[in-house]
């Protein structure tokens, strides 16, 4: 399972998060939105391969933030796109889409997008704050150029479908791939040249 405040490398981030979105992929052409992707759903086997929990019994309906304020809630506020804060909103594919960038975001830099406040603080700054920068993390600008437009503020700004996300997302694996097999050669190279 995904440990908490643990960061993942780029490409070891990448491939959970392109594990993970096919997974959804599955589920949205049946028709089913996750409503509830989070790293407690998320398991990473020894082989290294993720897979997205979804419980068949969990009933897809808005969210009720005023009913409790509990440390489940306010986990759960986390990973909840800025339209689910409005009352009778109901989750759908695009508010999975924008989870699953909270989650990207997290396995990319050890915390959530906007840790810390009250329930109605978390709300608010989903819908109105940038977050903190990944500027200072090495990081593909394809990977965060990818992670922004996964959380853009209107969900019509934001992948509609999981098959989108999942086509960039091959693109940014492919290539994280490919840099990390350049690099290993190069220094491979170097150490044979001494």
């Amino acid at each position: 399972q995904l440990i908490n405040g643990r960061h993942f490398t780029e490409m070891e981030a990448c491939d959970v998060i392109y594990s993970v979105t096919t997974a959804l992929v599955a589920l949205h052409r049946a028709g089913i939105t996750h409503g509830h992707v989070h790293p407690r759903n998320v398991w990473i086997e020894s082989s290294g391969k993720s897979r997205l929990w979804c419980d068949p019994l969990s009933l897809i309906a808005p969210i009720r933030w005023e009913l409790s304020e509990t440390s489940e809630t306010l986990d759960r506020a986390d990973y909840a796109a800025p339209e689910l804060a409005k009352p009778n909103v109901q989750p759908d594919t695009r508010t999975d889409v924008y989870a699953m960038g909270c989650l990207f975001f997290r396995l990319l830099t050890g915390h959530v997008p906007f840790s810390g406040g009250d329930l109605a603080s978390k709300l608010t700054r989903h819908g109105t704050d940038i977050g903190s920068s990944l500027d200072a993390l090495d990081i593909n600008a394809a990977t965060i150029d990818c992670l922004m437009h996964m959380m853009a503020k209107r969900r019509e700004d934001r992948y509609n479908t999981a098959q989108e996300l999942l086509a960039t997302l091959q693109g940014i694996v492919n290539r994280t791939s490919t840099m990390s097999t350049f690099d290993s050669k190069n220094q491979q190279a170097t150490k044979t040249s001494k």
